[in-house]
Formats: C-alpha cells, sequence, structure tokens
C-alpha cells in the first residue's frame, strides 16, 4: 500500500502524454515486482508467479482498497 502511491507520484512529474504515463506506471509496477524478488522477499509480492504475464497489476488492489 505504500508502493503503488508513489509509483504514481513519480509518473506525474514525468513530461508524457497520459497513454505514455499508464505505460511507465505499469512498467514501474513489474519493475517493482521484481526488485522486491531479486532482493529476497517470497511472500505476498503480487506477480511472482506470472511475472509479466501478470493480470491484475498491484494498483488494481490498491485502487479497491483505497475504495473500500
Amino acid at each position: 500500500m505504500l508502493f503503488v502511491p508513489w509509483i504514481y507520484r513519480e509518473v506525474q512529474r514525468q513530461k508524457a502524454s497520459q497513454t505514455e504515463r499508464i505505460k511507465i506506471a505499469r512498467d514501474l509496477e513489474f519493475q517493482l515486482s521484481e526488485a522486491l524478488l531479486r532482493g529476497g522477499e517470497r511472500e505476498d509480492v503480487i506477480g511472482r508467479h506470472a511475472g509479466w504475464n501478470l493480470k491484475r497489476l498491484p494498483s488494481s488492489v490498491y485502487w479497491a482498497g483505497i475504495h473500500t
């Protein structure tokens, strides 16, 4: 719940179109997952098995949690 807002904050600073920002955010979410796994995290890392084939990104879980 901490990393997703940070990603979107960083993306908002980019001088890019909305379409480009969406792609940047998506790529950063996957890169975050990879970094957590490289750092030794094994549990509760969204996408640890699916990798870049993941259908539901961490941000969708985040937004659903915020809505609730």
